[in-house]
């Protein structure tokens, strides 16, 4: 019988006691299911789909809607544990086998990283095949464990979409730093998993949890491995800048900003476009017009000061919003 293949970290869910989950969010090509009180547990993701932490990728010929068509109808359980996912009478075995572990990355592959992904982000602005990021302004002045921790409060639920655009920046700069083994990361990244609870959706949390826990989708995996074998990660980045409508960019900055923080001596970035400040910051634009392309702009958020939080992240068209998938 065909089987799904489920992130090895729920080895002792799906192996495990049944369980009764219920469904917290729906995508096109994914389900996220979760405990009663919103906690999420795991994501059934079609074939062809992108696996992400805590998913299980359906075999070809099952889509989670059919599986799960019982729910629907009936009300019938959702059962997660003895190595299948059953509801109703439809069933699916589940093999924990599917590893999105992200790579020890050393500080002389994080240096030559940097410079791609400037460039990648830079030429992605100035081509508008990708949504350009806010350039939040740190409060300690750089994406340190330290002020990951202080501004994940004004970061995480901020802008549209599956995954709002703050979520996406705090996960690539905890990734930066897990993969790079900084300092104080595990008890910072253990923080903004526990605030995000309760304030951003539940493909946010699985990104967040995923990326504190050493995991990510395939394509940020892709990219870090590449990132740490000093090859070639132009595929990579492309891969990473198609995902959803704003994410790709969005976590390419926070890698951007957490590898910066954490090597020492950061390389000289490289001449910045027409469309970028003289000081090659990476900037937010306005929304494409139906009349005429959009000229990028800074929109940049300052450091916290008491009680007075950074300016919010921008929002886009609703449209783009409703494109936007983890």
């Amino acid at each position: 019988m065909p089987t799904a293949l489920a992130d090895r970290a729920l080895g002792p869910m799906v192996h495990g006691e049944p369980q009764r989950l219920t469904v917290l969010l729906r995508t096109s090509a994914a389900v996220y299911l979760g405990t009663a009180d919103g906690d999420p547990r795991l994501v059934l993701v079609d074939d062809g789909g992108i696996a992400v932490p805590d998913c299980a990728m359906l075999p070809a010929g099952l889509r989670w809607r059919d599986l799960l068509t019982a729910q629907d109808r009936t009300g019938a359980p959702i059962l997660v544990g003895a190595g299948e996912v059953r509801c109703g009478p439809r069933a699916v075995p589940v093999r924990a086998d599917l590893d999105l572990t992200v790579p020890t990355i050393q500080p002389a592959a994080a240096e030559q990283g940097l410079v791609h992904l400037r460039t990648a982000l830079a030429t992605a602005i100035r081509r508008r095949t990708a949504w350009p990021v806010v350039h939040h302004h740190w409060s300690t002045g750089s994406a340190g464990p330290q002020a990951l921790a202080t501004d994940a409060r004004y970061l995480i639920g901020r802008g549209p979409g599956v995954t709002p655009t703050g979520d996406d920046i705090l996960a690539g700069a905890i990734l930066a730093h897990v993969a790079l083994g900084t300092p104080g990361i595990e008890a910072a990244a253990t923080g903004i998993v526990d605030l995000a609870r309760g304030r951003t959706t539940a493909a946010s949390i699985v990104s967040l949890r995923g990326a504190a826990g050493a995991r990510a989708a395939t394509p940020l995996r892709d990219l870090l491995r590449a990132i740490g074998e000093q090859g070639d990660p132009t595929a990579s980045l492309g891969r990473v800048l198609r995902l959803g409508h704003t994410s790709g960019a969005d976590l390419l900055r926070g890698l951007h900003d957490g590898f910066a923080a954490a090597v020492p001596a950061a390389p000289a970035a490289p001449a910045a476009p027409a469309d970028l400040t003289a000081s090659a910051d990476l900037t937010a634009s306005a929304a494409p017009s139906a009349r005429a392309a959009p000229t990028a702009h800074v929109r940049q958020s300052h450091p916290p000061r008491a009680s007075v939080p950074p300016a919010p992240i921008p929002a886009r068209p609703r449209a783009a919003a409703e494109r936007k998938v983890s």
